[in-house]
């Protein structure tokens, strides 16, 4: 699940971002209703002109039960706010650890395509290698053969033909094993070393 493109990142940051200003939101809502209620509080007061219209209605009784009705919205919201704030802080951590899940899952991607691309890199020098070996071993074979002491008494001018179809010869049957078991091994990925 490797996202190229970081959206998925993108996307959790900006969660993150959000989640870490919504508490911010809440808390001057309850500043907000605060100066409300002290705002609303002169609304009854003696020099009030509201109740004047209405005689039946006594000041001390409303302005009870207004104090009572702003101490049960503000304990209400006080409530609701403790529970919207949990519930933003665990939605917090659950994204937070949903983002670290996307790093981590980056990260060992990352150090997979590095390790992938050393191995890779260590075959090629195998290869080579290996070329290189099959390439010299018959003719490191072939001169083992021709510096024996049992052909050093003989005329050194007939040993020369003998030496180039030896060579020819030997070289000629290593390839054609190597190539045999390299197609015989790897059928579909010889295309590949050519």
């Amino acid at each position: 699940m490797f996202d190229c493109s970081l959206s998925q990142s993108r996307l959790y940051f900006q969660l993150l971002q959000l989640l870490l200003i919504i508490p911010m939101w809440i808390k001057e809502t309850r500043r907000d209703v605060e100066k409300l209620r002290a705002s609303y509080g002169g609304f009854w007061g003696v020099e009030s002109n509201v109740l004047r219209d209405y005689p039946e209605i006594d000041e001390a009784e409303s302005a009870k039960t207004v104090g009572e009705n702003w101490k049960t919205l503000m304990d209400d919201f006080g409530s609701l706010e403790d529970r919207l704030l949990k519930r933003i802080e665990a939605k917090t951590n659950e994204v937070r650890g949903l983002r670290d899940g996307v790093c981590d899952v980056r990260l060992l991607n990352v150090n997979t395509l590095l390790e992938a691309s050393k191995t890779t890199s260590m075959n090629r020098y195998i290869i080579i290698f290996t070329v290189l070996t099959i390439f010299y071993l018959p003719l490191g074979f072939v001169t083992a053969v021709f510096s024996i002491d049992i052909l050093t008494n003989q005329d050194l001018s007939s040993l020369k033909g003998q030496y180039a179809a030896s060579t020819v010869v030997v070289s000629i049957l290593t390839y054609l094993v190597a190539g045999g078991l390299m197609m015989f091994v790897d059928r579909r990925e010889i295309k590949a070393y050519i």
